[in-house]
């Protein structure tokens, strides 16, 4: 059996799924490495173990690397590194950061050696030990199924010509984007949709909670603050308020999928035109396709950016807006 270039000096630990894609790719074969997972909300929580101890993470695909607390660090005996300490400054304040080296993580029925986490904050009211980045889920395609539990890691074989959507029916319908190349500099998952026929670079981000359209791109798909139909809100804490907007728009396309008359929250995003949020992840099938540089997704049913336990998490938190 042929490992991944990806995952090349890291070890599977079992084989829990092997099929060939009916009807595309006689050859291309797909093995599947299965891992629970528990909503905190729309937050997806999984177990891996940290040198034979389990440990809960946050599935983060907004986060470029794998973090976790000072006071998880400590509880697991790690180790901190003396020659990197930075100071950051962020949204609560002042912090510093430091870097841990896991000897053993085990995530993805997959045993990683000599793993670097940045650690700093403290645990207190979280209830996971941190999150878990785009350093381990870009070295692999990732399934991610929310609504039924599971996410999960994909190692293909004769697959890149192939429409690796497996789960798909005979007659359903799926969407396939291209996606910007992932590499170490560049990890996260972009691709492009289409806002009232306006094009958007969007970020795909399990960290937020719900999905997000940027100012000036809500201005070249014709909402500004202050027009017609515009509800202005606050998307942060009363210690750090955030300015956010709300308004419907006609056309959201991404893919093969169009939402009519979409209801979107704007804000300040920076260099993306969008956050394609956790709301989307847990109304759709998603496989981000690192491999062929791909994205398919199926609709699941329900509300794609209105979804009621995104509603409830920014009111309980305080945390509407997007979580880098």
């Amino acid at each position: 059996m042929k490992i991944s270039p990806l995952l090349r000096g890291f070890l599977p630990l079992g084989l829990l799924l092997q099929i060939s894609t009916p009807g595309f790719a006689a050859q291309c074969k797909i093995q599947r490495l299965e891992t629970p997972v528990i909503m905190d909300g729309v937050h997806p929580i999984i177990t891996a173990q940290i040198n034979g101890k389990d440990a809960r993470f946050t599935l983060n695909s907004g986060s470029w690397w794998s973090s976790m607390s000072s006071t998880a660090a400590q509880a697991y005996q790690l180790r901190l590194d003396p020659k990197f300490t930075q100071d950051q400054i962020g949204s609560a304040g002042r912090s510093t950061m430091n870097v841990a080296t896991v000897d053993t993580f085990t995530v993805f029925n997959t045993i990683f050696r000599k793993i670097d986490f940045l650690v700093g904050g403290d645990a207190s009211g979280s209830s996971t030990a941190g999150r878990i980045g785009l350093n381990i889920l870009r070295m692999a395609d990732v399934e991610y199924d929310l609504a039924h539990g599971s996410v999960n890691f994909l190692q293909t074989h004769n697959c890149q010509n192939a429409r690796l959507v497996y789960w798909a029916k005979p007659g359903d319908t799926y969407s396939l984007m291209s996606i910007e190349r992932v590499t170490h500099d560049n990890p996260n998952t972009v691709g492009t949709a289409y806002l009232n026929g306006k094009r958007l670079r969007v970020w795909f981000d399990t960290g937020s909670t719900t999905s997000w359209v940027g100012l000036s791109a809500a201005a070249r798909a014709g909402f500004k603050p202050g027009d017609p139909g515009v509800e202005e809100f606050n998307a942060g804490t009363s210690s750090n308020p955030r300015r956010a907007w709300i308004a419907t728009f006609p056309s959201f396309k991404m893919g093969d999928e169009e939402i009519r008359n979409a209801r979107l929250r704007f804000t300040d995003l920076g260099q993306f035109d969008m956050v394609v949020g956790a709301d989307f992840f847990l109304s759709h099938h998603v496989l981000v396709a690192n491999s062929q540089s791909n994205l398919y997704f199926t609709y699941n049913g329900g509300p794609v950016f209105n979804d009621a336990r995104a509603l409830e998490m920014e009111k309980a938190r305080g945390l509407g807006g997007p979580q880098y």
